[in-house]
């Protein structure tokens, strides 16, 4: 891979990824080993993502008699797409508040690759297999979506939502329901001491029940991720 668009961290330098498309039950039979059709991703000189080499055979556990095509993959691209979701909570969490255009850059990068393993699961149905939940969602949150389900918010909804998850990010999850209140408030230059969170959503709990739910310190709420 050529020089890339900026220098990672030290220890952010693995960065590529090998999704595995399927498992080639024909070769497998014949040979009496599991290979699997891969894609080797990685990131390209102006930050997107590029294939760093062709379709390639990786060989990989014990060869088993009841091996499926796809869902043999199950297990290491649920791995692969927990590691590019803990980086991006890392980089995240260490430069949350000294963002940059590099950092942007990555992070960018780091949302296509999990979209890429996503869309795997989706493609061939096995949503139901994934291990990692993530919120997906627009610039300014109007729109977002949890486990497979879209979620249309109200700018007040919006802004509670991505106040949690942003939060989420940074490492510091629980927030009081009165935090989540007064930040709101502050968004958008109001003030109310009545206002509970609950008739924020009161329109829209089904958003609520699926978006928010109890920390483990009471009176607080986290993302449902």
């Amino acid at each position: 891979m050529g020089e890339t668009h900026f220098k990672l961290p030290l220890e952010y330098v693995v960065a590529d990824f090998i999704l595995y498309e399927n498992l080639n039950v024909d070769i497998t039979l014949q040979e009496k080993k599991m290979l699997y059709s891969t894609i080797h991703l990685c990131q390209s000189e102006n930050g997107d993502i590029k294939e760093k080499s062709p379709f390639t055979y990786i060989e990989k556990g014990d060869y088993t008699d009841d091996c499926h095509k796809y869902h043999s993959c199950i297990e290491h691209n649920n791995e692969e797409l927990k590691r590019a979701w803990k980086l991006y909570k890392d980089i995240n969490r260490k430069n949350f508040s000294a963002t940059s255009p590099k950092i942007e850059s990555l992070l960018s990068y780091l949302e296509s690759m999990m979209a890429i393993y996503e869309t795997w699961f989706k493609k061939y149905d096995f949503q139901d297999q994934l291990q990692l939940n993530r919120l997906i969602h627009s610039s300014d949150y109007r729109s977002v979506s949890l486990r497979g389900k879209k979620y249309n918010l109200s700018e007040s909804q919006s802004l509670v939502i991505k106040y949690l998850y942003e939060n989420f990010l940074q490492g510091t999850p629980q927030l009081s329901t009165d935090s989540i209140i007064n930040n709101l408030n502050n968004e958008r230059s109001t003030f109310t001491t009545r206002t509970r969170l609950i008739d924020v959503f009161k329109k829209n709990k089904e958003a609520y029940n699926a978006l928010i739910k109890p920390g483990t310190i009471n009176g607080t709420r986290i993302i449902n991720i």
